[in-house]
């Protein structure tokens, strides 16, 4: 993915919300109800105020006329202080003068801090979200990130605003698109639908969410999860046809198409959505769906249409003022002239590509090396505030000692108090030594009593173990053998002498016994895994998962990094804990998915047995039965540690650590 610059909606509304909404003509008119109607100046102000965002994009005198008139009824009022310089740095982006924006946002930032209101909060969570904005378009996208996890998202969770962490969430979902780190955007952009699906009034920001996931996915190559999420958001976008976010939304299903070689019709989707581009960010909106427009004409062989469009881009100011853009224009100029032919041209462009691209490699190296130093000299003169602050210490301490000296006429008058002061606080220390000691050798008897039990479990587990062997053995060798030959016998006695019309009845009795055999085997199996000792754990735990898996219920097993060395004894526990895992989840959790994972760090040995049916309240003592209990019991003989993560609508969720250098009697 190449590096671009993928923005969120930028803050609108003051008082309302911190995108547009889908409908902004609805918007406006509501807001000049209020205005007529408003009981005070304040309430007149700030609809004022939330008036500029409507206009910036349709008339830029009428959004400062708008803005100016509320200034001129803020008085007082230190928030909406705060507010006019919010949309003053509002206006300013619109325009692309981003230092002036920055300078207002920070003027509004030190005025609303002072306000310890929900508004002002939600205020200047949208001001931190729009700072970072301009850090992203100065291709700082890491501290975007910062902005949003230390200014913006605790703001609006002060404000209890669920809607704007959300909308924060598809921002940092945005920011790791650009970073490459499509699994942690996803994770994010997830989160914020989590909490707008549950408000039909948030599908402003929940279709800003479908467009950036969509991408995400069409990054990761996840085509099938992709179209899922264009599905969802076209439903929307037919009941909204002139929202700011169709063009995004035209762009992605483009790329969709792109993915699947329909070129013809991505095409036609990225003119579409060029056609739609509207709001403060429709310059790096169109700009982003030429960039996507001119890889498709280049992929579709369409050399003539993609010069055409590489050219427009690199004679476009906007367009070629971050580098990354200029060199990615360069780059697509040199293919194109490549593919036709035109080396001359194809090698100038391609040198441009590579000196461009070794600039900015010097950039940001300049960069973290100035950061290095400005972290070296922090740290200097905090050594040097240090060593004033060790000196004024040393003089504090001087002047100490020449008042204890002074001091010491005195002292014999408290001798007395003294010595009796020293002979309670002995006594009070060695009551507290003796309880200590007595708590320690509370704690030694709890841990003798403790190891006598686990004594006592390992005892019985490796005489069920052993016992279970036995029975296997004789059930697979002794009657499981007599079984086979009995069916081995009746099908030749059935190929020699049985006639026709007693066949039918014969075949049903020869079925009972091979279910019989095959009953008899899973009961062998059960009892001791056959597969653990001829082929090891793997084996056995693949097979075990193949068991339980039915139609109605998908195991998925993972099995990473995990040696051949165990000991036998524990590979077994290991097997009879999953075992367990997994029979408790088929019997009482009615779940459709199963995760079973093991992998080993070193010596730690890791268990993660994850299902999505009706989980339990781990509380509750009620469903604690022996299944759970044999769990605990096998982990402690392990040297293990277990995790219950478990709520009714979730699932339930088992990790299990073992350590496996601390085994006990694990050569037994």
């Amino acid at each position: 993915m190449k590096k671009l610059l993928i923005f969120c909606l930028f803050f609108v509304s003051m008082l309302a919300q911190a995108q547009h909404p889908l409908n902004m003509e609805k918007f406006a008119d509501s807001l000049y109800v209020l205005l007529k109607n408003a009981p005070n100046d304040s309430v007149k102000a700030a609809t004022y105020f939330n008036l500029v965002a409507y206009w910036a994009a349709k008339d830029s005198l009428k959004a400062d006329e708008c803005l100016q008139k509320g200034y001129q009824l803020i008085g007082n009022n230190v928030f909406l202080k705060g507010a006019y310089h919010a949309k003053k740095g509002y206006l300013y982006y619109y325009h692309q003068d981003l230092p002036n924006s920055t300078k207002h946002y920070l003027k509004a930032d030190s005025l609303l801090q002072k306000v310890p209101d929900v508004m002002a909060y939600k205020l200047l969570a949208d001001v931190w979200n729009n700072i970072g904005v301009i850090y992203q378009i100065e291709g700082n996208d890491e501290a975007y990130i910062e902005a949003l996890l230390n200014k913006a998202i605790p703001n609006a969770e002060k404000a209890k605003d669920q809607n704007r962490v959300a909308t924060y969430f598809i921002s940092l979902g945005v920011c790791f698109l650009n970073l490459e780190q499509y699994l942690k955007s996803i994770h994010y952009l997830n989160k914020a639908e989590q909490i707008l699906i549950k408000d039909k009034s948030q599908e402003f920001r929940l279709v800003s969410m479908y467009n950036r996931i969509i991408e995400a996915y069409l990054l990761s190559n996840d085509l099938p999860k992709a179209k899922e999420f264009i599905d969802k958001a076209r439903i929307i976008f037919n009941k909204n046809p002139s929202s700011e976010q169709i063009a995004l939304f035209h762009m992605v299903e483009g790329i969709y198409y792109k993915k699947t070689k329909n070129y013809v019709k991505a095409i036609a989707l990225f003119n579409l959505g060029l056609s739609k581009v509207s709001g403060p960010n429709k310059i790096y909106h169109a700009h982003e769906i030429n960039i996507n427009k001119l890889e498709t004409l280049i992929e579709q062989k369409s050399y003539k249409e993609a010069l055409i469009l590489a050219k427009n881009l690199e004679g476009d100011s906007y367009f070629v003022e971050l580098e990354e853009n200029k060199a990615m224009v360069y780059l697509s100029l040199a293919q194109i002239y490549y593919h036709t032919n035109q080396f001359r041209l194809a090698y100038d462009y391609l040198n441009k590509h590579s000196d461009l691209k070794a600039q900015l490699y010097k950039s940001d190296l300049k960069e973290q090396i100035n950061r290095l130093e400005t972290k070296f000299n922090t740290q200097a003169k905090e050594k040097e505030l240090a060593a004033l602050k060790n000196q004024q210490k040393e003089v504090e301490l001087e002047l100490k000692n020449s008042r204890l000296y002074m001091a010491l006429a005195l002292a014999g008058m408290v001798i007395f108090l003294l010595v009796a002061l020293l002979i309670f606080i002995y006594y009070k220390n060695n009551k507290k030594t003796l309880a200590q000691k007595e708590i320690i050798h509370k704690q030694k008897i709890s841990e003798t009593e403790r190891e006598k039990k686990l004594s006592v479990t390992n005892a019985v587990l490796e005489g069920q173990e052993r016992e279970r062997e036995r029975v296997a053995k004789d059930l697979h060798d002794g009657l499981g053998g007599m079984l086979a030959g009995i069916s081995v016998k009746f099908s030749v006695w059935e190929t020699k002498y049985l006639k026709e019309e007693g066949k039918e009845d014969f075949e049903k009795n020869k079925q009972q016994l091979d279910n019989a055999i095959a009953e008899l085997r899973s009961i062998s199996r059960n009892l001791m895994p056959e597969s653990l000792l001829k082929y090891g754990l793997e084996a056995a735990l693949e097979d075990l998962c193949e068991f339980y898996q039915s139609p109605k219920l998908r195991i998925d097993f993972q099995w990473y990094d995990v040696s051949n060395d165990i000991k036998i004894a524990a590979q077994l526990s290991i097997y009879r804990i999953i075992q367990e895992l997994l029979s408790n989840a088929v019997k009482h959790a009615n779940a459709s998915q199963l995760l079973v994972q093991c992998s080993q760090n070193q010596n730690h040995f890791f268990i993660t047995v994850e299902d999505n049916g009706n989980g339990f309240n781990i509380n509750d003592t009620n469903i604690k039965g022996m299944g759970l209990h044999n769990i605990k019991n096998r982990v402690a003989f392990l040297n293990g540690k277990i995790e219950v993560l478990s709520t009714k609508t979730d699932g339930t969720t088992i990790n299990i650590e073992i350590d496996l250098n601390n085994l006990r009697n694990a050569e037994n």
